[in-house]
């Protein structure tokens, strides 16, 4: 177990996680919120992301040997998160299987759906980049989000964050993958006062966006679906 802790004093900030988690709940649900459910369902979303933070850490433990305190870069450290991650997303499924069936079903066929895209598609950098980022919507899809439409949105939105992030595109051609996030927001709710102003509030955001602040383009784009 000692290799599992040193992981996550390593590579996971419980309190980030927790914020995301739940402003994922709140956005599948479209509005904010909190109940016996939401806080629920947060806990859930929460697990889930951090055990596929692990399964990517892992499918990139040789990739990631020059970056420094990353203990599952080990091969042996690597070897040994690996089985934990399938026990105890094993022992997820079956708990959340006592209470819904189908997320039970929808959690086996994302894995089934991670092993394929990691084999096949891991060696392409940007596809590779944009692996981890799936478990975002589906976390949203598995709550029960039935806009399809903002949930592809906010992938856009983690995706621009991404490459930003990796400098693989430049600001102003990230701009066109923001206006396309909230245009997709905009086929179920329509075009209001309020949304105008959250995509300025986010243009703005984008094109004098600093790394420390990139998650406010999310934080922007979830508070929107609020309104």
């Amino acid at each position: 177990m000692t290799d599992l802790f040193t992981y996550i004093k390593e590579r996971i900030v419980l309190l980030n996680w927790a914020a995301l988690a739940f402003a994922l709940v709140c956005f599948a649900h479209g509005s904010f919120g909190l109940n016996g459910r939401r806080l629920a369902e947060s806990v859930g979303v929460l697990l889930f992301l951090i055990l596929f933070r692990l399964y990517d850490d892992v499918a990139n433990s040789k990739i990631d040997q020059h970056k420094p305190n990353r203990s599952y870069t080990i091969s042996t450290t690597a070897a040994c998160l690996k089985r934990y991650f399938y026990a105890l997303y094993i022992g997820f499924i079956l708990l959340i299987s006592f209470q819904d069936g189908l997320q039970a079903i929808l959690l086996i066929s994302f894995l089934f759906l991670s092993e394929i895209s990691y084999y096949f598609l891991f060696t392409f950098r940007k596809i590779r980049l944009l692996l981890p980022l799936l478990k975002y919507p589906f976390a949203v899809i598995a709550i029960g989000s039935y806009d399809a439409y903002a949930t592809l949105g906010l992938f856009l939105i983690f995706v621009l964050i991404e490459y930003r992030d990796e400098d693989i595109i430049s600001k102003i051609t990230a701009l066109p993958i923001l206006i396309t996030a909230y245009a997709l927001c905009y086929f179920i709710d329509g075009i209001s006062q309020v949304s105008i102003i959250f995509l300025i509030l986010s243009t703005a955001a984008l094109l004098t966006m600093q790394k420390q602040t990139r998650y406010l383009l999310l934080f922007l784009y979830i508070t929107n679906t609020a309104f």
